[in-house]
C-alpha cells in the first residue's frame, strides 16, 4: 500500500519514480540524512544519439 503523511497527495510519488527509473534501467539511492531528512539520487544511463529513434513528424499525403 501506499502511504502519505500529508493532507493532499495519494503517497504514490515515490513508487511513481522508481517505475519510471526502472523502465530507464536507471537507479535510485536514498541516503538518511539525521535530523535534515532523507536524499534520493537518481542515476540514469547517457543516452547516445546513435541509440535514439526520431519519429517521422511529416504529415502524410
Amino acid at each position: 500500500p501506499f502511504y502519505t503523511t500529508k493532507t493532499h497527495g495519494t503517497g504514490l510519488g515515490l513508487a511513481v519514480v522508481q517505475s519510471v527509473v526502472k523502465a530507464h534501467q536507471g537507479r535510485i539511492n536514498v541516503e538518511n540524512l539525521t535530523d535534515e531528512g532523507a536524499c534520493f539520487s537518481i542515476m540514469l544511463p547517457r543516452a547516445f544519439a546513435s541509440d535514439m529513434v526520431i519519429a517521422d513528424t511529416q504529415p502524410e499525403e
